[in-house]
């Protein structure tokens, strides 16, 4: 993962100094199958590094039960995963997933202090329990899987039922993290309070490249 300019770099300088603090203590693996990812504690604190034991096939890795587990709790679990970042309309070379218990509005979980200190607490409020942050890339496989190597995006901008690989995030993976759990906050947010027409113009604007801070102002009880 890397920035796509300086003035990127520069900009996202204030997520950065978040986890650089942790960065090197996760160098050095524990193991061929660990991989780093950045945990998001529900009590509050800064989001830091873990790592992450992931298993399967070389060309289509997932975490580990003990892995989710220990990390999120006992129980089921889901995940939002996404390949763009939603502060620019940029599509990732790579994609981005943000676990969390699939039950964490109703199982007695409290809002995440951690996430409500980044993004707020009025988006926050729906973000609750434990959250993960793990990356995973594309990858392109013989029928033999003897040869995984990587691949660009078709024609169409996607990479479709390509095979997944886990990968490290790093530094640069929290302010995208962050933007996605935004996005999808003030969507819900925008539709309660305006209804469907609105998020729908909200999401149209992001994905135009206005970032997910971008403003919704219309008289809707005109429409």
């Amino acid at each position: 993962m890397a920035y796509c300019s300086p003035e990127c770099q520069q900009n996202d300088m204030p997520m950065h100094k978040i986890l650089c603090a942790s960065f090197k203590d996760f160098q050095e693996r524990p193991g061929d199958h660990f991989f780093r990812g950045i945990y998001f504690p529900e009590q509050g604190g800064d989001p830091h590094f873990v790592w992450l034991e992931g298993e399967g096939m070389p060309f289509h890795q997932r975490l580990t039960g003990n892995t989710t587990n220990q990390l999120l709790g006992d129980g089921y679990w889901h995940s939002f995963d996404f390949d763009r970042d939603q502060r620019f309309a940029r599509p990732f070379a790579h994609q981005l997933s943000i676990y969390h218990r699939a039950n964490f509005l109703i199982d007695g979980s409290h809002v995440n202090a951690c996430v409500a200190s980044l993004i707020g607490y009025q988006l926050a409020r729906g973000w609750r329990g434990l959250f993960l942050a793990t990356a995973r890339k594309y990858k392109n496989c013989e029928e033999d899987y003897g040869v995984v190597e990587m691949v660009d995006k078709g024609p169409d901008g996607k990479y479709d039922d390509i095979p997944l690989v886990l990968m490290d995030v790093d530094t640069t993976s929290l302010a995208p993290v962050l933007a996605h759990l935004k996005l999808i906050a003030r969507a819900r947010e925008i539709y309660n309070t305006h209804g469907m027409a609105a998020e729908m113009l909200y999401n149209a604007k992001v994905h135009e490249g206005h970032g997910v801070d971008v403003d919704v102002d219309v008289d809707w009880e005109s429409i």
